[in-house]
């Protein structure tokens, strides 16, 4: 009996080592690579939560505020070149930033405020037009992709140089735009 425990062992020992080599594994040799290639374009926009700002003006008066602030949300994923982002709102025309006909507000009577800092008249030439700088962001690796909001509250003075303005509503268009410097 233990001739044949032995003889049984034996066997299945040798059917172990011939299947074995009989299932080794085959390769296709150096193996074949695909090169992977993702593009994750630079992006700047500006959203505004407004599209109108209404104001009641007063002949004579400094004082004729807009009814509303402008939220300018500028944002932005830049590449590793950029170094700056800058926020303008401007005038395409100086001597009318409004108009009704030919009676015209100059863009030098409207005025903002930034987060309630005074940013002065539309007065300087921007990149744009003329206008004012709203914010100037630099660019570093902790804020390559990011996003910044801007509340700007509007003024038309009309205290000098509008005495024989005629009444009715006079309408223009404050444009926003960003740009992105290397």
């Amino acid at each position: 009996m233990i001739k044949l425990n032995a003889l049984k062992t034996a066997a299945a020992a040798l059917v172990l080592l011939v299947s074995g080599s009989a299932f080794a594994q085959v390769t296709s040799g150096a193996g074949q690579d695909v090169t992977l290639n993702a593009t994750l374009q630079e992006t700047l926009t500006v959203a505004l939560d407004q599209t109108a700002v209404n104001f009641a003006l007063t002949s004579g008066s400094a004082t004729n505020a807009g009814n509303v602030p402008v939220v300018a949300t500028t944002s932005w994923i830049l590449g590793p070149g950029r170094t700056d982002v800058q926020l303008y709102a401007y005038f395409d025309d100086p001597t009318s930033a409004l108009a009704l006909g030919t009676a015209k507000i100059a863009s030098s009577s409207v005025s903002a405020s930034v987060g309630g800092v005074s940013a002065g008249a539309f007065t300087n030439v921007v990149p744009f037009g003329t206008g004012i700088s709203i914010f100037d962001q630099a660019i570093t690796d902790l804020n390559r992709t990011s996003s910044k909001s801007s509340s700007v509250t509007l003024n038309i003075d009309l205290s000098t140089g509008y005495a024989q303005l005629p009444a009715g509503t006079y309408t223009g268009t404050l444009h926003f735009q960003a740009q992105a410097t290397t």
